[in-house]
């Protein structure tokens, strides 16, 4: 059912629980929130011309849950978000998504699981961009660190443009003590490390892998090192040896995944 929020002057009662609200701005990541049963949507904003252009897709996503809808203009919308925003005209208040414990994740029966660990790695884009990779290359999940995920996921969800919807997420308190873990359920646990001296293309990957990364200029922590099993580097040019985490994350996926299925 939808609602004109035009007519309503009872606020969206997902504001009563101000703790589990996210915002959530763009067409691609809004329309896949709408599109998850996972989220309680509650809320959305958009000018008159996006919403004609996207009503059936809004329309679609809905699966019998109450979204209230206001059309509104573009500065009411500004308003709303930090300047210089690309909102693309449309705004959702949503329930932000559960995460994922990791015992449930890694449990799970499944003999080539693909995870992907990023160690203190604070960038919201970056996060984006990785999210948004892993879930084009089907991982099946990702773990980050809880005190360097950013509070507002507003633009990490906007950056994935949808692919948060896709995977599971894990938030964990000690990564050593995570990669532990996974070694006891099997996984082998693969550190990209420029410094390493074996090619990622060189390696054969084989039943469940975790690939880590570190943060950009302080790379991976030493008991993080401790705890890896492979080290690897992506070859390039002696000119410049480093790449941006979201870049490297996507070609270590897709030669991973390319490796497990040739």
């Amino acid at each position: 059912m939808i609602y004109n929020l035009r007519l309503m002057k009872k606020q969206p009662s997902i504001y009563k629980n101000s703790h589990n609200i996210e915002i959530i701005y763009g067409v691609h990541a809004i329309l896949a929130a709408l599109n998850n049963p996972r989220r309680k949507p509650d809320a959305l904003l958009c000018t008159d011309k996006v919403y004609e252009k996207h009503q059936n897709d809004i329309d679609a996503t809905f699966h019998g849950r109450t979204v209230r809808i206001k059309q509104t203009s573009k500065q009411e919308i500004e308003k709303l978000l930090p300047e210089n925003t690309v909102h693309q005209n449309m705004l959702l208040y949503t329930s932000k998504l559960p995460t994922m414990p990791l015992n449930k994740l890694i449990k799970q029966d499944k003999n080539n699981m693909s995870l992907l660990i990023l160690d203190q790695v604070c960038d919201p884009h970056n996060i984006g961009a990785v999210i948004r990779s892993a879930a084009a290359f089907d991982i099946d999940g990702i773990i980050l660190l809880k005190k360097s995920v950013p509070q507002n996921f507003s633009t990490i969800s906007k950056t994935a443009c949808g692919g948060i919807e896709h995977i599971p997420i894990v938030e964990v308190t000690n990564i050593h003590q995570t990669l532990e873990a996974l070694k006891k359920e099997g996984f082998w646990c693969i550190a990209l490390d420029e410094r390493a001296s074996t090619s990622l293309q060189d390696h054969k990957f084989e039943g469940r892998s975790a690939l880590i990364f570190g943060a950009e200029g302080k790379g991976l922590r030493p008991l993080t090192k401790k705890a890896c099993d492979i080290f690897l580097n992506i070859p390039t040019s002696g000119n410049l040896k480093s790449l941006n985490i979201s870049v490297a994350v996507a070609l270590s996926l897709y030669e991973m995944k390319r490796n497990l299925t040739t």
